[in-house]
């Protein structure tokens, strides 16, 4: 990834303002953000499986999906984290295994906080309890609305739904390709071919996917996301 140390902290600051952490203050949260290690991970990364046992994070720049996986093999998108987003701090708090994975789905740059500083902050910074309790409410919030969003959602909005999940599953490096027919489009969202095939015209014409001899490759993977996930 391109981009100097320079570029990378000038940065922390706005993800830091758009994160729970902003409430936070003091000597032992300085401490916690003087230790945190700055890294960097390429499209497609998976930064944790089911099970890990992660060390808490924070989303600088980038395109951060978590995800389940099915006995099967396929992969649902349950949250998709921007700057400012935050990762493992459940499993941190509780110390209970990752109950998804979380993978890098454009070029993202991370602060992870070191598994020791959080402990103290926890034990010297009671707002950072508090920070973690909102932050889990809201991804309950999440969870309730990506239910709602798959049953009740518009057929444009569950294709684009599908084809970022589909793209992410199969990513090999910076390219989201959706190896999908129409059909297996139309069998995955519920729909008839001709339904699906006017809203992938649709995504085609605002310039989101292009279509190409492996599928469709997902050109503007931010502005596919807010299609299938409106208001996120």
């Amino acid at each position: 990834m391109a981009g100097s140390l320079e570029d990378f902290d000038s940065l922390i600051e706005p993800a830091l303002g758009s994160s729970y952490l902003a409430v936070l203050a003091g000597a032992a949260f300085d401490r916690l953000r003087a230790d945190a290690l700055r890294s960097e991970a390429p499209a497609g990364r998976v930064l944790y499986y089911v099970g890990d046992r992660p060390a808490p994070g924070l989303v600088v720049s980038g395109l951060v999906r978590m995800f389940v996986t099915s006995g099967e093999g396929r992969q649902i998108t349950v949250a998709y984290l921007r700057a400012g987003g935050l990762f493992g701090m459940v499993e941190q708090l509780t110390g209970e295994p990752a109950p998804v994975s979380v993978q890098a789905l454009t070029d993202a740059r991370l602060l992870r906080f070191r598994a020791s500083a959080f402990d103290e902050a926890l034990r010297t910074e009671p707002e950072l309890a508090l920070v973690i309790a909102r932050y889990a409410s809201a991804a309950l919030y999440r969870l309730v609305a990506e239910l709602r969003g798959t049953a009740f959602s518009t057929i444009r909005q569950r294709v684009a739904r599908h084809l970022l999940d589909l793209a992410a599953e199969h990513q090999q490096g910076a390219l989201l390709i959706a190896p999908v027919t129409q059909r297996q489009v139309a069998e995955a969202v519920g729909s008839v071919r001709e339904v699906v095939a006017r809203a992938l015209g649709g995504l085609r014409a605002d310039g989101l996917v292009v279509k190409s001899p492996g599928g469709l490759v997902i050109t503007d993977p931010e502005r596919l996301r807010a299609e299938g996930w409106p208001g996120d």
